[in-house]
């Protein structure tokens, strides 16, 4: 059975976006003395605002109708998130290395952060679409 996106998923997503953010500017490395620690939080924390206001940009008449290109943007969304999610959950710094950054420099986000984007990934309408490891993965078909 196909996913319906309506107004409602994109305004349940927006509110859990919009929560995850308050709690990384939260945590105690969000405001570290460590340039490297800092720019982690703040790059994960643009990286989710930027995410926030593609989404915030869709029109909800759009959704409920389902038209193509804005369900389209909508799953570009939900590509985002899932990668906020690998970031999180990142204990080998595998990720840091696109940038070229220290993959030894790994920060704990914590139980708060880490139950935030499992909530985020259960209450999307991409939830129950797993890997053989429990992750979340892309909604488009392969």
């Amino acid at each position: 059975m196909p996913r319906v996106i309506t107004s409602k998923s994109r305004d349940q997503l927006s509110t859990n976006l919009e929560s995850l953010m308050r709690t990384l500017k939260e945590h105690p490395l969000y405001s570290a003395a460590t340039p490297a620690m800092r720019g982690k939080m703040n790059f994960l924390w643009d990286f989710i605002n930027t995410s926030k206001r593609q989404l915030d940009r869709l029109d909800a008449k759009k959704l409920d109708r389902q038209d193509a290109n804005e369900t389209a943007s909508y799953n570009s969304v939900i590509e985002r998130c899932i990668f906020t999610q690998v970031l999180i959950n990142d204990v080998l710094g595998k990720p840091a290395t696109i940038n070229g950054e220290d993959q030894e420099l790994t920060i704990d986000f914590g139980s708060d952060i880490k139950a935030k984007i499992e909530l985020l990934i259960a209450q999307s309408d991409f939830s129950g679409r797993s890997d053989s490891n429990g992750r979340a993965q892309s909604p488009y078909p392969a």
